[in-house]
């Protein structure tokens, strides 16, 4: 089941009808054409921990010339084993900003109470996502600043529930633009 995303944001409380929270995996990439679909499709099947209930992936593209645009404009979720809802939204920056640029645009349009970067380039491996989010999940507020996320299997997990608004006062300066 997918749908595009869309709808209105909800970044405090709003989870599942069921009172799961809902995920947003924020994927920037640049020039990622060989691997993006095959890094979506990973993503889309990732394990997930009980309480998440809703899938959102929100892939920017940073204004590639390799073709991955239309890679994304044409990939859709399969459904997942355990018929969670996948959610896609796609947008593409007008020119080449940067990584930071296209991570705010994601941040921006994200609507979970869950927030996770996953690069685009294969790096890191979606099937660690239950072990990322366990102490989220959990209770525990979970931030990683930049360069010890770096050497974690994420850049950055952010419980947007607890930190809302001030997420950009927090992030630009660790991932810049």
């Amino acid at each position: 089941v997918s749908a595009e995303a869309g709808r209105t944001p909800c970044r405090s409380g709003c989870g599942t009808l069921d009172g799961e929270m809902r995920l947003s995996v924020v994927v920037p990439g640049f020039n990622e054409s060989a691997t993006v679909a095959k890094l979506l499709d990973r993503v889309a099947a990732a394990p997930l921990p009980d309480a998440v209930g809703e899938l959102e992936i929100v892939v920017v593209d940073d204004s590639s010339t390799d073709g991955t645009w239309p890679v994304l404009e044409s990939w859709q979720p399969v459904l997942r084993e355990d018929e969670r809802l996948v959610v896609v939204a796609r947008d593409r920056l007008p020119e080449n900003r940067g990584k930071g640029a296209a991570l705010r645009k994601g941040f921006s349009a994200a609507s979970g109470e869950i927030l996770l970067i996953q690069d685009a380039d294969l790096e890191y491996d979606p099937v660690d996502y239950p072990l990322l989010l366990q102490p989220i999940v959990a209770g525990d507020e979970v931030i990683l600043p930049g360069e010890l996320a770096l050497d974690l299997l994420l850049l950055l997990v952010v419980q947007l529930r607890v930190l809302d608004d001030p997420v950009d006062v927090l992030i630009e300066p660790l991932i810049g633009d």
